[in-house]
C-alpha cells in the first residue's frame, strides 16, 4: 500500500512568525557588524597567535583526558567485577564529580594541593584533571557496548591483556575515542575560568580575549568577530557529535573478564573527584566564620545568586518559547 508523502501548507501567520524569529536572531548582530566589525578584524596578528594556542592547549589537555582517562575506565570495570554493577555506577557517579561542580570550585580545589601550577602546562592538567572522570565513564559503558563480548572469545584464547588492548580495544573504540576527544577538546576549546586563572598574558585564550575585549575595552565589535571565529572552529565538531550520538549503540553487557580491568587503573578515575572533596575538609569552618562575619560579602553573594538565578530562568523560558514557535511553524523538524 502507497502512501503519498503528507505536505503541511503553512499559513501567513507562521511565515510571518518564521521571519520574526530570524529577525530576532540577526538584529543584535546586524547592530554589532555595523557598528564596526571588518572582515580583517578577526584575523589580526595578535588573534591569530591567541586561537594557535588555544587550539595547542585543547588538543593537549583533551588527549592527556583521554590517556588517563582510558586507564580509569578499566579501574572502574574492575569495580564492577569486584564490588556489583550498582558500585561501579556509584563510582562512576563519583567519578564525573568535577564535571557537575562549578570549574571555579574545582579549580581552587585544584591550586590548594598544586599551587604551581601556572601557564600552558597548568591549564593542560587541569583540563584534565576536570575531564577524566567523564572520559573514564563513557569509555567504561563502551566497554559494556562493544568489547565485552569479544573479551570472552580472547580470554578463552589465552589473549594477553596487552596484546588484546592493541588487537582489539582500540581498533574497536577508535572511532568512540574520536568522539570523546572531540567532545573534550570544545570544553577545552570554549573553556575561561581555567585559563583566565592559571594563564597570564602570555597564555591567553579565544574566550579570555573575547571577555577582555567586551569587558575591559568594551570593544564589542572586536568580540563579535572572534566569537564567531570561535564559533566556526567549534560548529563542525558539533555537527560531528550529533551525528555520532544520533547513530551509537545502545546495547549492553555485563563486564566480566579481566582483559577489560584493572585495579591500578581505579586512582586515574577517582583522583580529580577525591581531589574536589579533600579540599573541602580543609579547614572548612574558618571560611564559614569569615563569610558570615563580613555581612558586605554575604549581602553580595545572595544578591549574585538571586541575579544568575533570574537571569537562568528568563533565559530558560526565553528559549523555551523560541523553539516552541519553531516547532510550530515547522513541525517536521527542519529548522531543528
Amino acid at each position: 500500500m502507497n502512501h503519498e508523502p503528507v505536505r503541511i501548507e503553512r499559513s501567513t501567520g507562521q511565515y510571518f512568525a518564521a521571519t520574526l524569529i530570524v529577525f530576532l536572531f540577526c538584529s543584535p548582530l546586524i547592530f554589532l557588524f555595523i557598528s564596526g566589525v571588518t572582515p580583517t578584524s578577526p584575523f589580526q596578528s595578535e588573534t591569530l597567535t591567541v586561537f594557535g594556542f588555544t587550539v595547542l592547549q585543547a588538543a593537549l589537555s583533551a588527549l592527556l583526558a583521554i590517556c588517563l582517562g582510558v586507564l580509569g575506565a578499566y579501574g572502574l570495570a574492575a569495580a564492577e567485577i569486584r564490588f556489583g554493577r550498582m558500585n561501579c555506577k556509584l563510582l562512576g557517579a563519583v567519578a564525573v564529580l568535577p564535571n557537575v561542580a562549578p570549574v571555579l570550585l574545582f579549580l581552587l580545589a585544584v591550586l590548594k594541593f598544586l599551587p604551581m601550577l601556572r601557564g600552558l602546562t597548568g591549564i593542560i592538567i587541569v583540563h584534565a584533571l576536570l575531564n577524566i572522570g567523564l572520559v573514564s565513564a563513557s569509555v567504561t559503558r563502551l566497554f559494556r557496548e562493544k568489547v565485552a563480548a569479544l573479551a570472552d572469545l580472547a580470554w578463552i584464547e589465552g589473549t594477553s591483556r596487552l596484546k588484546f588492548a592493541f588487537k582489539v580495544v582500540w581498533p574497536t573504540l577508535r572511532a568512540d575515542l574520536f568522539t570523546i576527544f572531540a567532545f573534550v577538546f570544545a570544553i577545552c576549546f570554549s573553556s575561561l575560568a581555567v585559563p583566565l586563572v592559571l594563564g597570564g598574558s602570555r597564555a591567553t585564550t579565544t574566550e579570555v580575549l573575547i571577555w577582555q575585549r567586551i569587558r575591559i575595552d568594551g570593544d564589542f565589535s572586536s568580540g563579535l568577530g572572534l566569537a564567531f571565529l570561535q564559533l566556526a572552529s567549534i560548529l563542525p565538531l558539533t555537527f560531528f557529535l550529533r551525528r555520532k550520538t544520533e547513530t551509537s549503540r545502545t546495547s549492553e553487557s555485563r563486564v566480566a573478564q579481566p582483559l577489560l580491568a584493572s585495579l591500578w587503573g581505579l586512582p586515574f578515575a577517582l583522583f580529580p573527584a577525591c581531589l574536589l572533596v579533600a579540599s573541602m575538609f580543609d579547614r572548612p569552618w574558618v571560611g564559614a566564620m569569615q563569610f558570615f562575619d563580613q555581612d558586605v560579602l554575604a549581602g553580595e553573594l545572595v544578591r549574585g545568586f538571586l541575579g544568575s538565578l533570574v537571569i537562568a530562568l528568563a533565559t530558560g523560558l526565553v528559549v523555551a518559547a523560541i523553539l516552541l514557535k519553531i516547532a510550530y511553524v515547522d513541525p517536521r523538524g527542519a529548522w531543528r
